[in-house]
């Protein structure tokens, strides 16, 4: 068995449901370009980050120096769930990725063990740079790169057997590994996840206006949400999974059945009135260990007056 081999069926044991592997070299020129015309056009809305270390996004060498290459993973979310809030029932929905444990400590604890194995394999000086969400790069483009699936008309990493329902995480390393052929495919003619954004969020042609995604609404952006989304934002308290969900290729695929990392279903829905008269403690008692952390409790008030609205006023349509 091959290292590369080894270094894969090591990844599969701590977890992840693909691995992938590339060079650390920079982006493609037109993957960059195409990155700088989205910034250029406003899409990012309020998310300023975006747009610094700019270097280090495209480059995984400013990341870690003398990088040879990357091990990209994906990591499966999927689970089941109650698909929709009863009539009359205030409670404002969860997006799937935040019922679990944060993430991103979970999945940074999986690296450093692919990392130790690596270096306990080869018994070299081998240097490595753990990756999950927060670092910045532009993790879509070099798992795609590493083969793990093509980038969707829902912007996201779209893998044929795992959908979209995953994390992504990448192991940066001085190590020199065989890199994987990069992932093709496309949507082809499929449109349904940009037919079926609450908020027109989505284009045809692969473009995300994040400054009218729930997700961005509900949780990146700080300000009042313009009257002309609010209606679109539904029950959504936390986050969105529409684009995610009618994919064709996340509803064929598997759920996730990790001991290791399970969602809490007690949190799939909050009670909007119990939300509105959160005090602090109740707030990082309810939210505690989750990704939700990162919504301030104003925030989360504010959500749950749009949800309030909302609710009232598609119940008395129906």
């Amino acid at each position: 068995m091959t290292l590369k081999d080894k270094i894969k069926q090591k990844a599969l044991e701590l977890g992840f449901d693909a691995v992938g592997i590339t060079t650390a070299e920079p982006l493609a020129p037109q993957s960059v370009m195409r990155y700088e015309e989205w910034l250029r056009c406003g899409n990012a809305g309020e998310m300023s980050y975006l747009s610094r270390n700019f270097d280090k996004r495209i480059n995984p060498a400013q990341l870690l120096p003398n990088a040879k290459s990357m091990i990209c993973l994906a990591y499966s979310y999927k689970t089941t769930r109650r698909e929709q809030r009863n009539k009359g029932e205030l409670k404002g929905r969860i997006a799937s990725y935040a019922l679990f444990p944060d993430y991103h400590k979970h999945l940074k604890s999986k690296l450093f063990e692919l990392a130790s194995f690596i270096s306990d394999t080869t018994q070299e000086d081998v240097k490595f740079k753990a990756c999950v969400d927060s670092v910045p790069l532009a993790e879509k483009c070099f798992a795609q790169r590493a083969g793990l699936g093509y980038i969707g008309k829902n912007t996201l990493l779209i893998n044929d057997k795992l959908g979209s329902e995953f994390f992504l995480a990448e192991l940066i390393t001085t190590l020199e590994i065989e890199p994987d052929s990069p992932a093709g495919g496309s949507c082809g003619d499929c449109n349904i996840c940009v037919e079926n954004c609450p908020t027109n969020a989505l284009s045809a042609d692969g473009v995300l206006d994040a400054r009218k995604c729930i997700n961005y609404l509900t949780i990146e952006y700080k300000g009042d949400i313009d009257d002309a989304v609010v209606k679109g934002i539904g029950d959504n308290i936390y986050g969105c999974d529409k684009c995610i969900q009618v994919c064709p290729k996340t509803k064929s695929s598997n759920y996730t059945n990790k001991q290791d990392f399970k969602a809490d279903h007690s949190r799939e829905f909050l009670d909007i009135n119990a939300v509105l008269d959160w005090g602090k403690q109740e707030y990082a008692a309810k939210i505690k260990g989750s990704a939700m952390e990162r919504l301030s409790l104003d925030n989360f008030k504010r959500n749950a007056k749009i949800c309030f609205s909302n609710i009232l006023n598609e119940d008395a349509e129906k």
